[in-house]
């Protein structure tokens, strides 16, 4: 019986589907898609994001909800504090070399187990994380605080160990 019944409603559910009004035919995107006119170069897409042509040009200084100015955007990235920014241009210059080195050491490390996905997937995460950790130490040390440089150093340090034993557990699995 509850079969019976079960059918039965969605026989009606569909009935009234198919004789309600069809909905309002529109272009795929919705009533912001103008396929049909070309995009201006200051449009912004329907969810408000700024265009791409927009990304590099310098925004004017909007204000955040602490009423602090919002960093420049430089090419789609925060431009670094004028505290930092001579450490990061030496950094920027010898980065292919510190990226042959760190290859080097890797491939020493753990030799053909680098071909495989998972492994290459932890060590972009590993990579990222430090690169995240590094810069936030850098303004720490630039802004002269010690207590937060400590507490970052700790971080650090709890990233080298879940990494390492990420990477015990994928040469144990073999990958």
């Amino acid at each position: 019986m509850k079969k019976r019944a079960r059918f039965i409603a969605t026989l009606t559910m569909f009935a009234a589907l198919a004789t309600a009004a069809p909905a309002r035919a529109e272009p795929r995107g919705g009533p912001d898609n103008r396929q049909d006119e070309p995009r201006r170069p200051n449009d912004r897409p329907p969810d408000g994001r700024p265009s791409k042509d927009q990304l590099g040009k310098k925004q004017p200084a909007a204000t955040r909800g602490d009423d602090k100015p919002e960093l420049p955007r430089l090419d789609g990235h925060f431009a670094p504090p004028p505290a930092i920014k001579g450490a990061r241009e030496k950094l920027a210059q010898d980065r292919d070399a510190r990226r042959d080195r760190e290859r080097k050491e890797a491939q020493r490390r753990y030799g053909d187990l680098l071909a495989k996905p998972a492994v290459r997937e932890e060590m972009a995460r590993h990579n990222r994380r430090v690169a995240q950790i590094d810069y936030l130490d850098q303004l720490a040390n630039a802004k002269g605080k010690s207590d937060l440089v400590t507490r970052i150093a700790a971080i650090l340090t709890k990233e080298a160990v879940r990494h390492e034993k990420r990477m015990q557990a994928l040469r144990v699995s073999g990958g």
